[in-house]
């Protein structure tokens, strides 16, 4: 009696040794299945059981559904990809396919000069520094700017570091002379 001897191939946890195989395991990849490559001729090997793929290319654990990172609003986000949410710096694992955020760090506070205001630019409390301006009926005006109304022209208007201010000016006084009206005969 003769007796057949295979060889033993020992594959990680969740691999399945296959005699015959024509292509590589199929690799989640950021969120997406990618298919594995043909291979001409066949090769042996440690695989995924039917119906699952890797997790990642150089992954030993097999998956149903391919993970990946999520944004803010759940949006996919890809290994490696860096976003900014809710004053936090948040990376995509390459490996793990998860969040990774940390706080994001709080800038200096800038120094304005006197032409200059502090303002915040987001939720975070990042602060810049941008020129003072006026707004005067829908217009920008820089410091410094002088500008009339024709609605009330006695009064000119000059754009100052605190706010707009009026200044009075002297306005002629206008004499109209008298108009002689045309004679209007009633009958």
């Amino acid at each position: 009696m003769n007796i057949i001897k295979k060889n033993y191939v020992e594959c990680p946890k969740g691999l399945i040794y296959k005699e015959y195989q024509d292509k590589k395991d199929d690799f989640c990849f950021g969120g997406v299945i990618n298919w594995g490559k043909s291979v001409h001729p066949p090769i042996s090997g440690c695989f995924c059981p039917p119906g699952l793929f890797r997790a990642g290319s150089h992954s030993n654990v097999c998956v149903k559904q391919c993970p990946y990172c999520k944004g803010p609003l759940g949006e996919p986000k890809f290994a490696g990809e860096v976003w900014e949410s809710n004053c936090h710096i948040c990376t995509c694992n390459n490996q793990t396919f998860t969040e990774q955020c940390v706080r994001k760090p709080v800038l200096e506070t800038p120094v304005c000069s006197p032409n200059e205001t502090l303002v915040n630019t987001t939720c975070c409390g990042d602060q810049i520094c941008v020129e003072k301006t006026c707004n005067y009926n829908g217009t920008t005006y820089s410091l410094g700017d002088t500008w009339k109304d024709m609605s009330d022209p006695c009064l000119s208007f000059v754009c100052t570091g605190k706010g707009i201010k009026s200044e009075t000016r002297a306005c002629p006084t206008e004499d109209c002379p008298e108009v002689s009206l045309p004679n209007v005969s009633k009958e």
